[in-house]
């Protein structure tokens, strides 16, 4: 079984670094990994130039967008790399802030058979506390799931830092909806992969470290996440309520007063949310355009 690692970065290429060793050091050799530069800052793109470099023989491709394309026009651009290049085999999608384990490809690959169309693992932060182990939705509220013991269970959304994604469900339903640019693109896609049939399923027999979020980009999170939570409840009517809506953007609002210390930060996050009511009301969505 080939596995196709996608990783998108914009301006993470420290942490990319990172990520790409754990992959190298994995005990599952069956991979490709592709990495879609969304047209990083000039200081980045040197130092993936240095990436390159090291990573200069196969199975390490480096591909190079003019543009930030976010996560969803990122992925799907190493999708459209894979079939121009007649790759077949599943799909793994990965952060640069993520770092696996050696036994992480061989676990998601092993659980990734029948019905099962996404397979995500434990998630753990940089201190070894585990984050999730599976997701539950609630309106719109992602409920984070911890088990006390190894066990493979359903999930009702994959979290997008790391999920394996076999390459029949793409074939089937697509990858990502561009529209989103970035944040609640993955749950669209689950959502559409159950109703396609298929199972989501969480495995926490292996883990992956994820970073912590750095708190410059709060703002970009607020804005994205309150203009894509409406295009979400018009994608998924039946799961999504207007009322829920109007809450979820006000636990948000509850979340930019935390950042009352840092005036700048404030600010940016009040604008930010205005923006993205906006947008989410006259249907403005895929990249960002308005500061």
């Amino acid at each position: 079984m080939m596995v196709n690692i996608l990783l998108v970065n914009w301006n993470s290429s420290e942490a990319l670094g990172r990520c790409l060793a754990s992959i190298a050091a994995s005990y599952f050799d069956s991979y490709r990994v592709i990495i879609i530069d969304n047209g990083s800052n000039p200081r980045n793109m040197l130092a993936l130039a240095e990436l390159e470099h090291l990573y200069r023989s196969s199975p390490f491709f480096f591909l190079r967008e003019q543009q930030n394309r976010g996560y969803a026009g990122g992925n799907n651009s190493g999708l459209k790399y894979l079939a121009q290049q007649g790759w077949d085999g599943d799909i793994l999608i990965v952060n640069p802030d993520v770092t696996i384990q050696p036994d992480t490809l061989q676990v998601m690959v092993s659980a990734a058979v029948g019905d099962v169309g996404i397979v995500m693992p434990r998630v753990v932060d940089s201190e070894g506390r585990v984050l999730f182990d599976r997701i539950k939705l609630a309106g719109f509220l992602l409920r984070s799931v911890v088990d006390s013991q190894p066990l493979q269970a359903s999930t009702d959304i994959a979290q997008g830092s790391c999920m394996l994604i076999r390459r029949c469900l793409v074939d089937s339903i697509g990858l990502f909806d561009e529209r989103f640019f970035l944040y609640w693109e993955e749950v669209d896609l689950s959502l559409r992969a159950t109703a396609a049939g298929y199972r989501l399923i969480a495995v926490n027999k292996t883990s992956v470290v994820k970073a912590h979020n750095q708190l410059e980009r709060l703002p970009t999170c607020f804005y994205y996440s309150i203009r894509n939570a409406n295009l979400i409840r018009k994608l998924h009517p039946k799961r999504f309520s207007l009322g829920g809506y109007f809450l979820y953007t006000l636990r948000i609002a509850v979340l930019c007063l935390k950042l009352i210390g840092n005036r700048r930060l404030f600010f940016e996050a009040w604008i930010s949310i205005a923006h993205g009511l906006r947008d989410a009301v006259i249907g403005k969505y895929g990249a960002r355009t308005a500061v």
